[in-house]
């Protein structure tokens, strides 16, 4: 996959769907606009619509918004940036290796989440740190991750509930170098394809609970581990793993929101030779600063 063109498409779809969020709800249709004729009064009407009153205009024919018109006031509602640190341990097992490390970065994202609307998000991850290895050294790890989310919100008669499944996209690209002795470089590239649904609970007009489960699909792994003079390319099969979160969102202003955001994930990858098997438990969390507009 070439990353410059996945960049480019995801920057690209991320500015349609802003304009989209903003946007135009109204689309005039040629079979709707009548061009009034001197001392004739003309009435506006779809073409598949009549009217009893031809001497009053009537707007019939209106699209429906693809989002809202205007964004939700309630808390963990709207239109949104946000940027959060984030921090991350990894534990597990590479074979018969162990696995242990910790990561930091940041989340940088944007999304649109109203009641009775489509939602549509996008979140960009950078994020570094090291593993450590038998040999006493830790690695040298850097990790980046762009998600695109698809989904619509319901809302309960009390207005205090918010249901929100969604599907969508995860690319993510990892290089992991392990120092002398071993002077090993592996290069992971993955494509998953989550499914899940996010749930708040307004406990206040300011303080809300929620949980966030997906499955994720994991369509394609590759990991290609150079080391001096050869280079393998190792290929996983088609996987499942999972992922919860727990975000707990408080209301500082009309326009600003604090979010806690623990999470935990189950990662993996089963080598399509046969011949490898990872199991990566994730441990994190976040504290994310929301602009709302």
């Amino acid at each position: 996959m070439d990353l410059r063109w996945t960049r480019q498409l995801v920057a690209t779809c991320l500015f349609a769907a802003i304009n989209l969020s903003l946007g135009i709800t109204n689309i005039s249709w040629a079979d709707d606009v009548v061009t009034p004729v001197d001392g004739v009064e003309t009435a506006v009407v779809g073409a598949s619509e009549s009217t009893t009153a031809p001497e009053e205009f009537r707007l019939v024919s209106e699209s429906n918004p693809l989002f809202a018109d205007e964004p939700n006031d309630a808390t963990t509602l709207g239109r949104r940036f946000w940027a959060a640190p984030r921090w991350e341990r990894r534990t597990g097992n590479d074979g018969a290796f162990p696995l242990d490390g910790d990561l930091n970065g940041v989340s940088i994202g944007w999304r649109t989440r109203n009641a009775e609307a489509l939602f549509l998000s996008f979140e960009g991850v950078i994020m570094g740190g090291g593993f450590d290895l038998t040999t006493g050294n830790k690695s040298d790890y850097d990790e980046w991750q762009i998600e695109g989310l698809l989904g619509y919100t319901y809302v309960n008669e009390d207005e205090n509930l918010f249901l929100t499944p969604y599907l969508g996209f995860r690319y993510r690209e990892a290089e992991n170098f392990l120092p002398a002795p071993s002077n090993l470089d592996v290069i992971q590239e993955a494509w998953s394809l989550p499914l899940g649904v996010r749930a708040d609970l307004l406990l206040t007009e300011d303080i809300a609970i929620g949980i966030d489960a997906r499955m994720q699909i994991k369509t394609s792994d590759e990991q290609d581990v150079q080391g001096p003079g050869f280079s393998v390319l190792d290929s996983a099969s088609t996987q499942l793993t999972y992922r919860i979160a727990a975000p707990f969102t408080i209301r500082l202003t009309n326009n600003t929101e604090l979010e806690l955001r623990p999470h935990y994930e189950w990662d993996r990858f089963d080598s399509g030779s046969g011949s490898r098997e990872t199991r990566i438990d994730e441990y994190g969390g976040q504290v994310t600063f929301i602009l709302r507009y």
